[in-house]
């Protein structure tokens, strides 16, 4: 086959698979299906300690929507138990966040108009707009498998975690009130739901004070997202977070880049052993 006949395909293929569209669309989705599911610090398997509480605050500034028109930024809040059980480990905690979530004006009214013949005239929806607080509460735990290769290795090689949150705040009220037919997708519950699961990587050098890290977790909600108004489909909203940290005696720092469906941000946390 010649290349250009190719090309149409390949095209094709990279639309299905990071779903892109020359449609822009409107999508308002809860953000904490990406940020409830944070890092959580476990002792390594040949830690004298096998179990132990955390602290941890971190910071998120990503952007949501179609094209990443909006912007947040939102604080959270954990406490988490972590222990080990032989070659078992996992954590279960509490988490609390608050911020803002930055709606720019183009995500109703650039694309998302309809044209009324017998008046003559476009009808254009002007949403709520600008920056409107946010926050929820809730619970997270997860479990995984850890085998120890060497001295200075433990790959904790599948995990399952699932999150559980309570919303409120003004851009959840904002999500309600916005009508099906002038948007893509919105999500009106309060209840933001996921599952997922990771594998990480833990390096510990000769100091056993210190260690380092990489985790790649993938997950979603339970969720749907659907439009009745407009023939979509459902929207599942996925998540993908990369981790990389640093542990030196009690205290943990991390950074996360997270991508998922009309999201995209970085969070910087800070964890530290009670």
């Amino acid at each position: 086959m010649r290349l250009k006949n190719l090309l149409p395909l390949l095209f094709v293929l990279a639309a299905i698979l990071f779903h892109t569209s020359c449609v822009r669309k409107s999508v308002f989705r809860s953000p904490y299906t990406n940020l409830q599911n944070s890092y959580h610090v476990m002792p390594v398997i040949t830690d004298s300690t096998r179990s132990a509480n955390y602290i941890s605050l971190a910071s998120t500034h990503g952007f949501g929507n179609d094209n990443w028109s909006d912007g947040l930024a939102i604080g959270q809040l954990k406490f988490h138990h972590a222990k080990t059980m032989g070659n078992f480990q996992g954590f279960l905690g509490a988490h609390a966040h608050a911020g803002f979530y930055r709606i720019d004006p183009s995500s109703y009214y650039n694309y998302y108009y309809r044209y009324e013949p017998w008046q003559d005239t476009i009808f254009q929806y002007n949403g709520p707009s600008g920056r409107k607080f946010t926050g929820s509460v809730g619970i997270n735990g997860g479990l995984t498998y850890t085998l120890v290769l060497g001295r200075k290795l433990e790959w904790r090689i599948l995990g399952i975690e699932a999150s559980l949150g309570r919303e409120f705040g003004e851009y959840l009220d904002v999500r309600k009130q916005i009508p099906d037919s002038v948007i893509t997708y919105t999500d009106k519950r309060n209840t933001p739901v996921t599952i997922g699961g990771f594998t990480e990587l833990v390096f510990k050098p000769s100091n056993p004070r210190f260690r380092f890290g990489y985790q790649l977790a993938v997950g979603s909600g339970i969720h749907r997202l659907s439009n009745t108004s407009l023939s979509q489909g459902n929207l599942t909203p996925m998540y993908v977070n990369n981790t990389f940290q640093f542990t030196m005696y009690r205290y943990t720092g991390y950074f996360q880049a997270r991508v998922g469906d009309y999201f995209g941000g970085i969070q910087l946390g800070f964890s530290y052993r009670l």
